[in-house]
């Protein structure tokens, strides 16, 4: 019962919101386009859940670029304290739950059940990786010696940073 309940006072909460609009954030800044669209509820396409922001190939480079010059302090900091904060993350997203939930209700028309799901099941996914990370010694891994009679070979497998990637999802 008190799941539906915090459920359903998200859902108000969520709906009290709708229609607004919003920015995209680059390099921490609230950004506006030139052109906007309207995203509607496939459940009631009356039900405008916000106004967003059209992005363009400047506003795509500038991301790239601002993630570009993240990059070099998140790579150097240690595995230990990217780790502790993903599971920083993690737990925002156990404090926002219902909240995050009920949006991906109206946006994609699930019940209440698949959407809580879908939401502690990323929550968990980051927990899992962050697990495996720690059980792997961030995935610095003394590889086998060389099978070659005569050859010494040491070698080490390091997990790193690779860079940085843009992806546009639908």
């Amino acid at each position: 019962e008190e799941l539906h309940e915090r459920y359903e006072a998200a859902l108000k909460d969520v709906r009290a919101k709708l229609g607004l609009t919003h920015s995209m954030i680059i390099d921490g800044k609230d950004v506006q386009a030139q052109e906007t669209f309207e995203d509607r509820s496939p459940i009631d396409t009356e039900l405008v859940l916000g106004v967003f922001q059209k992005g363009n190939q400047t506003h795509a480079e500038a991301a790239i670029a601002a993630a570009r010059k993240a990059f070099p302090d998140w790579s150097r900091r240690p595995w230990t304290e990217r780790v502790e904060l993903l599971r920083k993350v993690s737990d925002r997203i156990d404090e926002r739950i219902y909240e995050i939930a009920a949006v991906i209700s109206l946006e994609v028309g699930k019940n209440r059940m698949e959407a809580l799901g879908d939401i502690a099941e990323v929550s968990a996914l980051i927990r899992y990786a962050c697990d495996q990370v720690e059980e792997n010694n961030g995935f610095i891994v003394k590889m086998g010696q060389d099978p070659l009679k005569g050859y010494t070979a040491i070698n080490t497998s390091v997990l790193r940073p690779y860079g940085v990637w843009l992806v546009i999802s639908p």
